[in-house]
């Protein structure tokens, strides 16, 4: 697996300040009203009618529980909740999330008109930005807040309005495991209305990574249905109006838990011990992926290059001999040196040798003058 599903569930918006948006309207089949408000129909890609998905076993019917308990709302799950301990609650805690808020249509349709319903029952539940269920039997789990008191986490249920509209504020929910598969981010929904077949089903978000054929935990669930995921806008921080967005620009504009998205949780929350054995799973093959991660610093020769290349540089090195050519001229400066005794040897052999034959001549001269005076 080339991700940490259980880090992608620390991934945080930018700023505390962003949050997300997303449009979902579910089309139930049936027969219309006398007088019902028309209105065009959804163009779904596949399916006219909301398609069905799996339940899950953690949805328990708001009219199974005391409806003082539970009174209609439209938050689900609150941020740093704290969990109602009398009942033995073990929920791991988290701190923030990713902000977001659904809203929709609740339309009726009987495969060739729509209309607008109005007190459909809306029930949303599912797992926090941790990826935990805060349910467990037959009870979900309460918050001890004041404010949501007799509230429970990660759930909400309401009447859709006379125009069909209706909206939950919640953090969307994190990876979770089952066995040792993970599943996609997802919200679950049952909508339900007088006259008109009841709808369960899933919410998934653009660019979530386990998406279809990764969705291994839930063979049945349909998380690769186009109709079921969900496009996003970010609202929020410095822009101007809203912004698309993906799940899979999380790890590139968003930041860790408690750096900037959120206050950091605290490290002895507790966590389920299947998740803690797939995230050493995860972690393990992450970590043995890590030698292909270095290739840059495999590469690093290669942006040594110039280093070698100094040999090159150092040329003018070698061409030092050359510059020594002078030098080995020298001996052609000290040619007068060498001549001087060739310009002696000739005087020499000239000078001296001349003096000698003149003396000679001039000796036999005299000799010849000298007999012929005796003689007379």
């Amino acid at each position: 697996m080339p991700f940490n599903p259980s880090y992608l569930n620390t991934l945080r918006l930018p700023t505390p300040a962003h949050y997300l948006v997303s449009s979902f309207n579910v089309v139930l089949s049936g027969t219309a009203p006398l007088s019902p408000q028309l209105v065009s129909c959804p163009d779904f890609i596949q399916d006219l009618v909301t398609p069905a998905d799996v339940q899950g076993p953690f949805y328990v019917p708001s009219d199974v529980e005391n409806p003082a308990r539970f009174p209609p709302r439209s938050t689900a799950c609150v941020p740093d909740p704290v969990c109602l301990g009398d009942n033995g609650c073990s929920t791991s805690s988290y701190f923030s999330g990713l902000p977001f808020t659904l809203t929709g249509t609740v339309i009726g349709s009987d495969g060739s008109e729509c209309w607008l319903v109005e007190g459909a029952q809306v029930d949303l539940w599912s797992a926090d930005p941790s990826g935990q269920y805060w349910s467990v039997d037959d009870w979900w789990r309460r918050l001890e807040e004041e404010e949501h008191s007799k509230h429970y986490n990660c759930r909400a249920h309401g009447l859709s309005t006379s125009t069909g509209a209706y909206s939950f504020s919640t953090l969307i929910p994190g990876h979770y495991v089952a066995g040792s598969d993970w599943r996609p981010r997802h919200l679950h929904m049952k909508v339900a209305a007088e006259g008109l077949g009841p709808v369960v089903t899933q919410v998934y978000f653009e660019g979530d990574p386990l998406l279809g054929e990764l969705d291994t935990a839930c063979g049945a669930c349909k998380s690769d249905h186009p109709d079921l995921v969900v496009a996003m806008t970010m609202y929020g921080g410095e822009e101007e109006g809203g912004v698309d967005f993906e799940l899979g620009m999380l790890e590139g504009i968003g930041v860790v838990e408690g750096e900037g998205g959120g206050t950091a949780a605290p490290t002895d929350a507790p966590t389920a011990e299947p998740t803690a054995e797939v995230t050493a799973e995860v972690t393990a093959e992450v970590t043995a992926e890590e030698p292909g991660e270095e290739e840059p610093v495999v590469e690093e020769p290669v942006v040594e290059e110039p280093v070698v290349e100094e040999p090159v540089d150092e040329e003018p090195v070698d061409e030092e001999p050359v510059e020594e050519e002078p030098v080995e001229e020298e001996p052609v400066e000290e040619e007068p040196v060498d001549e001087e005794p060739v310009d002696e040897e000739e005087a020499t052999l000239n000078f001296p040798a001349s003096s000698a034959k003149h003396t000679a001549i001039a000796s036999s001269a005299f000799a010849l003058l000298f007999a012929a005076a005796f003689a007379h």
